[in-house]
């Protein structure tokens, strides 16, 4: 975006569009880490006797996320919530994302309306990040 001073309408215009594009991407991709983040504290932080308590991973995984993005503890609850939703039984909303085609914004808002649908009636369910 060198020389932005000489964008015209038409100009800018695009490039929002890729950077939003570029933004909607980049989500989706953090959607795929944090689910790796909480995937990984369930799986190597607890012997097989305890991968039972997902609850203790999953907390433990919203702690470190939280950190490292440098967000509040309910914040990074809530990403790892929505990654795991994503990743699991929301993956056409994940692709979507990921493709650019809405914004985060619209992929929470398609998980606050799907709450109450089961997993079998949503589009590409069965992948996992």
């Amino acid at each position: 975006m060198q020389n932005l001073e000489a964008f015209d309408e038409a100009m800018v215009g695009e490039a929002l569009v890729r950077v939003e594009h570029l933004i909607s991407w980049g989500q989706a991709q953090r959607a795929h880490l944090l689910n790796r983040m909480e995937q990984i504290f369930r799986h190597n932080f607890f012997d097989p006797s305890e991968r039972d308590k997902p609850g203790i991973a999953f907390s433990l995984a919203a702690s470190e996320c939280a950190a490292i993005l440098n967000v509040p503890q309910v914040t990074g609850q809530r990403l790892l919530s929505e990654a795991g939703q994503l990743c699991g039984t929301h993956t056409a909303t994940l692709s979507g994302l990921e493709g650019g085609r809405f914004s985060y914004q619209h992929a929470q808002v398609v998980l606050e309306q799907c709450q109450n649908v089961s997993a079998e009636k949503l589009p590409g369910s069965k992948r996992t990040c």
